[in-house]
């Protein structure tokens, strides 16, 4: 059992009021969602206990207050618009679907875009999410026409090339930044996706 307490006003809230629910798909990952940064932010839940202190959050991430407040409230929207039956529902459940597909995707596209210089995999990424491998893959297939990976070595392949412009770095200083374990297999992937080693890529630039 996970007990989130919060002060809130606002009539909307007394609906909630000795009510009990059971979550769709979309509201799992929601709660999944908002349990996973609470854990990153404020570390193992601690046990029941009759005195509660506030929660820490002088070591939280950028941003994890706001993410939780936002991950909350949407959940709590949702909650509202589906199982109140006195809400008039403002689209179909297909629009709604492709609603949250999107907003999961847009979540996926911030989530590595923000670490080209790190090391993510699939797994990882579906387990941050809460969403199996096969239907970001499907989502990801429908919205850019590649798959999640194949989108982050774009991500990853246009920052190279960016910091190669600039001419700052070496091609073995820029290797390293992106965790290539050598720069034959940084030099590999690049021309691959490029069709210039990053030498000859620089070569072209005037």
């Amino acid at each position: 059992m996970l007990v989130i307490s919060f002060s809130v006003e606002g009539e909307a809230m007394d609906y909630f009021k000795k009510k009990i629910f059971t979550l769709d798909s979309t509201e799992k990952t929601l709660l999944s969602l908002f349990i996973k940064e609470a854990q990153q932010t404020l570390g193992k839940f601690r046990r029941f206990q009759e005195k509660h202190d506030s929660p820490d959050f002088s070591n939280a991430p950028f941003g994890a207050t706001q993410l939780l407040s936002c991950y909350l409230t949407e959940f709590l929207i949702k909650l509202y618009r589906e199982k109140n039956s006195d809400f008039m529902r403002i689209s179909t459940q297909e629009e709604n679907r492709t609603l949250t597909d999107s907003s999961v995707i847009e979540l996926v596209k911030n989530y590595l875009a923000s670490n080209v210089y790190s090391t993510v995999t699939l797994p990882a990424v579906c387990d941050k999410f809460s969403i199996g491998k096969s239907q970001l893959c499907k989502l990801f297939r429908d919205d850019t026409g590649q798959s999640p990976m194949e989108y982050y070595q774009s991500l990853r392949i246009s920052e190279a090339k960016r910091l190669l412009r600039t001419k700052t770095l070496s091609v073995s200083q820029i290797s390293d930044l992106f965790g290539y374990s050598s720069i034959h297999n940084f030099s590999r992937s690049f021309k691959k996706a490029t069709g210039f080693s990053p030498k000859a890529y620089i070569k072209t630039i005037k």
